[in-house]
């Protein structure tokens, strides 16, 4: 938390972001430092769904026929021009959020500004966010779930001839989604294969519903 102090009655207006992704934003109450709710329909909110790209400012009504709508949890910002004692949800204390002066322009940026040359680059993290949010949601629908198995050598099985371990160990095992072109696996036959060592209490961690 990195809440600013400032007098009541004469705060300039400062952004409240909400670190934690909430799925009913009406549940967030904002208290001045006297201890005092804050009017939610004095406030202005916004939102974004990866935390990267966000939407322009509106009231508490509009923002509500809104987010009504979305089923997914989404990050809040508050416009607030109050100091801020203390902030919940769903009636529980939160310190999980940040303050700032709200400002239309980019002091920091412009401060850094020397020359008038147009620059690409300058808002391709946002690009490059959302394309990872997308590319994520997709994998996740149409992904393919396999098991990560991740090995470890069994020093036992060292063959000190061809500098090789014979027989490995699981060390570690998560589940992934796997994203194939046209759906297809193709399959690809070795003419070995090492050998997995499982224990009883490890197979049955990882493959519940089954017995070696």
């Amino acid at each position: 938390m990195n809440n600013m102090l400032l007098n009541p009655g004469c705060a300039p207006a400062q952004v409240v972001s909400i670190n934690d992704a909430v799925n009913d934003f009406s549940t967030i109450q904002l208290y001045n430092s006297n201890g005092s709710e804050i009017n939610k329909e004095c406030l202005e909110y916004s939102y974004s769904l990866d935390g990267v790209n966000w939407s322009c400012w509106l009231s508490y009504n509009d923002a509500g026929k809104i987010l009504f709508e979305i089923e997914s949890d989404y990050f809040t910002k508050i416009k607030v021009n109050d100091a801020i004692g203390k902030i919940t949800i769903d009636n529980i204390d939160t310190e999980n959020y940040s303050t700032s002066l709200f400002t239309c322009f980019d002091f920091t940026q412009l401060s850094k500004v020397t020359n008038n040359l147009y620059n690409p680059y300058q808002n391709i993290g946002n690009a490059l966010g959302l394309y990872q949010s997308l590319s994520d949601m997709v994998t996740n629908i149409v992904g393919l779930p396999i098991y990560y198995i991740k090995l470890k050598p069994n020093q036992n099985s060292k063959d000190i001839t061809f500098k090789e371990y014979t027989l490995y160990d699981v060390d570690s095992i998560k589940q992934i989604k796997l994203v194939v072109k046209d759906g297809k696996i193709l399959l690809i036959k070795k003419s070995g294969c090492r050998q997995i060592r499982w224990s009883r209490r490890e197979y049955r961690r990882y493959f519940p519903a089954t017995d070696p």
